[in-house]
């Protein structure tokens, strides 16, 4: 079984699809035979992809090459071009030709098996850390894409305007039959419906059912502000219109109580999207703190790629007294 190892993100324009697999602190001596990233979504056709790269060929005629392969795990046929990229520490280091009219099927693969030398990524690693960047550029059919994008278009609109309608109940008290209540200062009760709250939260229709002459419920685990957010995506399906890495964390921690798993992963979503030289730390924590493994990655990859950026923008260390430096 291929080791699974890296981090993978890709961005999507009209007809197109990028996608970066990174590789971090590569060796040859880590790759025994092959590797696999973790299965990726495209957002374009809702693909679902994953690379294998081969670093020791059992063939002989291509021992001395690293082979690459994007596979297939949709039930969508990839109808386009594709070329592949590879970098070592940012550099390019090998660009494949274009190729046009490829077609992978579903649970099939399509690539180079002698993409690049080995010989030539090893002049190109240093001698400590280093990361290893492959990139796929996709383009997919357009015609099929332009219709399967008006379509995706279409039923986007159909569901802003569903959340449009849903937003007008809240927090509009007439009609509602159950009071939300918190221990806060200046807090205000939330008077809701519990057709809505039990339709996104298991966790409160579990209590719904369980208490049907329940009219008033207080909210002890989870600050006002966040409840009321939480309740917000319950009702219009949007996230928090600022970011704040606080207020995600706590939002996040509040969908997983409430076992909102949608609103959890968009969370994480939204918190590995915003990882900044400002942020990075408290990204770190909350990654090792929650197990956020998607942080975790999407953080160690930021800071491989902007390590320079990362030390100098730190102006302030610990003070350390002579007892600490003592060892």
């Amino acid at each position: 079984m291929s080791l699974i190892v890296g981090y993978v993100w890709s961005t999507d324009s009209m007809y197109t699809n990028c996608c970066r697999w990174l590789i971090n602190d590569f060796t040859f001596k880590k790759i025994t035979n092959e590797v696999r990233s973790p299965i990726f979504h495209t957002t374009l056709l809702n693909q679902k992809y994953y690379w294998q790269l081969y670093a020791k060929n059992e063939r002989k005629e291509d021992k001395d090459y690293l082979s690459v392969f994007l596979f297939n795990r949709s039930n969508i046929i990839l109808n386009g071009s594709i070329r592949f990229t590879i970098f070592i520490n940012d550099n390019p280091v090998e660009i494949s030709s274009e190729t046009n009219d490829c077609v992978i099927e579903s649970n099939k693969g399509f690539g180079l098996r002698r993409f690049v030398e080995s010989s030539t990524i090893k002049e190109a690693m240093l001698a400590n850390f280093n990361h290893l960047v492959i990139l796929c550029e996709i383009k997919y059919n357009s015609e099929k894409t332009r219709k399967k994008k008006l379509q995706m278009n279409l039923e986007v609109q159909r569901l802003k305007e569903f959340h449009m309608r849903m937003s007008s109940l809240f927090p509009n008290p007439e009609f509602s039959d159950i009071k939300f209540t918190f221990n806060e200062p200046d807090s205000l009760p939330l008077h809701l419906h519990k057709y809505v709250m039990a339709n996104s939260s298991p966790t409160l229709a579990n209590i719904f059912r369980s208490r049907p002459q329940l009219r008033i419920l207080e909210i002890k685990k989870v600050k006002c502000k966040v409840f009321i957010e939480m309740v917000w995506y319950a009702y219009t399906g949007k996230l928090p219109e600022y970011f704040e890495v606080d207020l995600f964390r706590e939002l996040m921690l509040a969908a997983k109580l409430y076992k909102m798993d949608r609103l959890e992963i968009l969370c994480q979503a939204a918190l590995c999207s915003e990882v900044s030289v400002e942020n990075i730390f408290e990204s770190l924590e909350i990654a090792q703190n929650y197990g956020v493994k998607q942080l975790q990655e999407r953080a160690s990859e930021y800071i491989a790629f902007n390590e320079i950026k990362v030390i100098s923008e730190i102006t302030e260390f610990p003070k350390l007294s002579n007892d600490d430096l003592n060892f």
